[in-house]
């Protein structure tokens, strides 16, 4: 049986080619991404607010959304520091809890039904 790391690793990959052609990163260019200290280093100082227990805020609904976004591609997807946000969107694991995020719209489009069912199959609950 898969554990539901392995389901979302293989879930999130399986919306690369949908993100790029087809949402053009819009969850890099809306919103916010919360930071860590550390996390903060890998982008600029502007558009950042601190928020509370050392974490900060970066707001994404400039024009050019998230500084790391070159067109549609992240500068920093392979970098093994990037924001766990980054690295986690849109599934979201809390033990046996899986949450996916509202705003991807890979998910809306039913993008990730067959995995869906795969978290449940594993046990899991879905948030």
């Amino acid at each position: 049986m898969n554990k539901p790391e392995e389901i979302a690793n293989r879930a999130r990959a399986s919306l690369g080619e949908f993100c790029m052609n087809e949402c053009n990163a819009y969850c890099c260019r809306k919103g916010y991404l919360i930071l860590s200290e550390e996390e903060l280093k890998l982008f600029g100082k502007d558009n950042i607010k601190p928020i509370d227990n050392k974490k900060y805020s970066l707001f994404l609904g400039n024009p050019n959304g998230c500084p790391n976004l070159d067109g549609v591609k992240c500068k920093i997807h392979k970098d093994p520091n990037r924001p766990s946000a980054c690295k986690e969107f849109p599934i979201f694991i809390e033990g046996n809890k899986v949450r996916i995020s509202k705003r991807c719209f890979g998910a809306k489009e039913g993008k990730l039904y067959p995995f869906i069912r795969e978290f449940l199959m594993a046990g899991c609950e879905i948030i």
